[in-house]
């Protein structure tokens, strides 16, 4: 179901250009040259595991990151012509075009499946580029690679096994402790074992340092992120 929501999250807001103004400014060293910074700036948004699309008014494609690219592939149909936007993403932003006359209307959000299965969640909203200047702004995420990351960081933080980081991804699909035994060939008993491990692990309270993480295992890069259950038991 689409929702489309106000600059507040309930209301318009009349004074929008006034509290943009109002807003901390980044201050950029006077060394860093604006094509370095631009370039920089398109670094940081390809390595980006969310889609970041910026259309003109004419829905023409002005910047896509690699994750937009291939999410636009995987959203079009067999019928479609790869060199254009897919039909269900054009008709969400013709329908955020048309009730984004109206002031109230400032965010839309919906989700749209790819043909492989994926869901992704997607928000269109005005990306002001200057006071009399804008552009669509469209983000996709896949909530796979969202679940992933999230159970990737637990098991860095917290120090999970990789038996017990498949133990807890089952858990948090709501499998229950026959089903997880089932699927990885265990015990219900060593089940219980590593599901109380795992409480243990995130609720002892001690002090943490900080996770070094070896760049092949960079956390913006999850999508090969594969869990190896192993033998372990």
């Amino acid at each position: 179901m689409q929702r489309l929501f106000t600059a507040s999250g309930t209301a318009c807001s009349t004074h929008a250009s006034h509290e943009i103004n109002q807003e901390p400014q980044l201050t950029v060293p006077k060394s860093i040259a604006a094509h370095e910074l631009q370039a920089s700036l398109y670094r940081l948004l390809d390595h980006l595991t969310q889609g970041l699309l910026l259309l003109g008014e004419e829905l023409n494609v002005l910047y896509a990151n690699p994750y937009a690219y291939l999410f636009l592939q995987e959203l079009l149909s067999h019928d479609e012509n790869p060199q254009q936007l897919p039909r269900c993403l054009v008709e969400l932003c013709q329908n955020f075009l048309r009730e984004s006359d109206n002031c109230d209307k400032t965010l839309l959000m919906d989700e749209l499946v790819t043909l492989q299965g994926a869901v992704l969640q997607v928000q269109v909203s005005w990306f002001w580029v200057s006071p009399l200047r804008k552009h669509l702004l469209i983000t996709l995420v896949d909530r796979s690679i969202v679940g992933q990351q999230a159970l990737w960081f637990d098991q860095q933080i917290y120090g999970l096994t990789d038996r017990e980081t498949r133990v807890w991804q089952l858990l948090q699909n709501q499998a229950s402790y026959q089903e997880i035994a089932h699927c990885l060939e265990i015990s219900l008993n060593t089940v219980k074992t590593h599901i109380k491990n795992i409480y243990a692990k995130r609720r002892i309270p001690r002090k943490r340092s900080p996770v070094w993480v070896p760049s092949q295992f960079h956390a913006l890069n999850l999508s090969q992120f594969v869990y190896q259950t192993g033998n372990e038991t």
